[in-house]
């Protein structure tokens, strides 16, 4: 056997290998280093809050702060109780737990179509949750819930609004969901709650009149049932 050509062979392999490796190395720093993005100071202040107290964060944070203002809506019913009307003749769901199959049949059932949304974080099986859209964003305390049977779409439950507009009110930026988050698990969270849902809307508080003055909000939604509405703008929470 030829030791000295043997050697050379293992020499070269030992080579290659060692180049293969620090190419390994320089590309998975790159990575880290390119492709990843920095954490703000907003997410390392969320990362700490929600470690400190253990709670989950179960859904992805939405990364929009638009310019918002107040917006006047009449309600209808008059008096801010929802109707509630049977379908004389049920309808088959073509598609349960399907958005866009759910939106048909509303419309459907209302015979006409109007602005709404689909809520699956506040739909079941047998009732699925829709809110009426302002400017593409929910108005929380305006919804329709579909009743669903055995498959079968066989009423409704409807709080509408109408003659909707700006109140007047200068527009402003509002808080990041981060922003939102951080504030409610400081002061309002317990230890160990899981987030399920963040989402930007409506609200206002429910007054015996047709008219009322809705801010913009962040929606959280909590595994232990708890629904808080953080305002947009001062940070107040409800």
């Amino acid at each position: 056997m030829d030791w000295s050509r043997a050697k050379t062979i293992l020499i070269i392999v030992f080579a290659l290998l060692n180049l293969l490796l620090a190419y390994q190395l320089w590309s998975d720093r790159l990575w880290f280093s390119g492709d990843q993005p920095e954490l703000t100071e907003e997410d390392r202040a969320l990362a700490q809050v929600l470690e400190l107290k253990s709670i989950r964060l179960l859904t992805d944070l939405p990364d929009e702060t638009p310019a918002l203002g107040e917006v006047t809506v009449n309600v209808h019913p008059e008096n801010g109780v929802p109707e509630t009307v049977a379908l004389e003749e049920p309808f088959q769901l073509a598609e349960p737990f399907v958005a866009e199959a759910s939106k048909e049949a509303l419309a459907k059932a209302l015979s006409r179509d109007l602005d709404y949304v689909y809520s699956a974080a506040d739909s079941r099986r047998d009732v699925h949750v829709f809110f009426q859209q302002h400017k593409g964003y929910p108005l929380f305390d305006i919804r329709v819930e579909l009743f669903v049977e055995n498959g079968m779409v066989t009423g409704y439950r409807r709080l509408r609004a109408e003659e909707l507009a700006d109140a007047g009110g200068k527009e402003q930026q509002v808080l990041s969901a981060r922003q939102a988050v951080i504030m409610l698990a400081e002061k309002y969270l317990s230890p160990e709650e899981h987030i399920y849902d963040v989402r930007l809307g409506y609200h206002g508080q429910a007054f015996n009149s047709e008219t009322r003055v809705m801010a913009p909000y962040w929606r959280i939604l909590t595994a232990g049932g708890g629904r808080y509405y953080v305002h947009a703008v001062t940070g107040a929470v409800e």
